[in-house]
């Protein structure tokens, strides 16, 4: 497949999302591109040349304007190549207190299986030879070398177990700042983190023994492995192990039980204790502005 059909154009207009997976090996953007309309060929033709020079990015095989845009940046229908693996999103759960009728099976079922998912993740590219690693830097200073800048969220970066990792949505010029290249590559592959699932203010992410041991033992070997391939680029490995803190002191929020077989049960006791607490509080602060004077 090389060309937008009729049938696919409607398909991303009327989805109206950024991206969709088409037919697996492909996607549907529904964007504007990063650069103004005038240089797209120029660009599609940059990254066809970064990927034969064996980098690691999606081609653009096709796009088709919607609307003119102003100031040159229009609206297109893009057909892109699917990057190979999985990116690592940023999973969050909020309850407040003031809720009423809160599903504490189908929250907690949702908090567990993004754990399990993001586990299984890190230890995949924890399992990856320190060639994968290297590749990576590789990668992203051949990029910045082309004169292409690359966007450092962790949502740009995909990790597949055969292909290693991928880079996407390059932008068309721009300089990379190199400084921060430990905490983008960190990122890359740790992702934004652990889920979250806060009551109010209050961290309430749980895991087991099992789980916990899993974890240190992924992030262990994922930050020597970034700081051994760091290292070689004339990185130091105290910086280093410094923008590491962002992802290991999350673990300091988890909260340590010995099975999390009924977890529903654990998260409503913990959430009508912190709606006890927050009330208390509340209760305390409105007695404490009482200026009124007893004669």
């Amino acid at each position: 497949m090389s060309k937008l059909t009729k049938e696919m154009i409607e398909i991303a207009i009327n989805n109206n999302k950024k991206c969709m997976v088409y037919d697996d090996n492909y996607v549907l953007l529904f964007k504007s591109f990063s650069i103004k309309d005038d240089e797209i060929d120029e660009y599609i033709q940059k990254i066809k040349l970064l990927q034969e020079q064996g980098i690691n990015t999606p081609l653009i095989l096709d796009y088709y304007q919607v609307n003119k845009g102003y100031y040159g940046y229009s609206k297109y229908v893009i057909l892109e190549e699917r990057a190979k693996g999985t990116n690592l999103n940023s999973n969050s759960n909020y309850l407040s207190v003031k809720q009423n009728n809160v599903n504490f099976d189908e929250i907690s079922t949702n908090y567990l299986k993004d754990l399990d998912f993001y586990l299984d993740e890190i230890e995949n590219r924890a399992n990856a030879s320190i060639d994968m690693y290297e590749k990576f830097i590789n990668d992203y200073l051949s990029i910045t070398n082309n004169n292409m800048q690359i966007d450092p969220k962790p949502l740009n970066f995909y990790f597949d177990k055969e292909e290693g990792f991928t880079f996407i949505d390059i932008n068309g010029t721009g300089n990379n700042d190199l400084e921060y290249l430990p905490r983008y590559f960190l990122g890359a592959v740790l992702g934004y983190g652990l889920p979250q699932l806060l009551v109010e203010s209050d961290y309430c992410m749980y895991i087991d023994s099992d789980r916990l041991n899993r974890l240190k033992e992924a992030y262990n070997t994922i930050i020597t492995k970034v700081a051994v391939t760091l290292i070689k680029h004339g990185y130091n490995k105290e910086e280093i192990l410094k923008d590491s803190l962002n992802w290991t002191n999350q673990i300091n929020r988890l909260t340590l039980i010995d099975n999390l077989d009924n977890l529903n049960n654990r998260l409503e006791n913990d959430f009508n204790r912190i709606k006890k607490e927050t009330e208390n509080k509340k209760e305390e602060s409105l007695n404490d502005g009482d200026w009124t004077i007893g004669w």
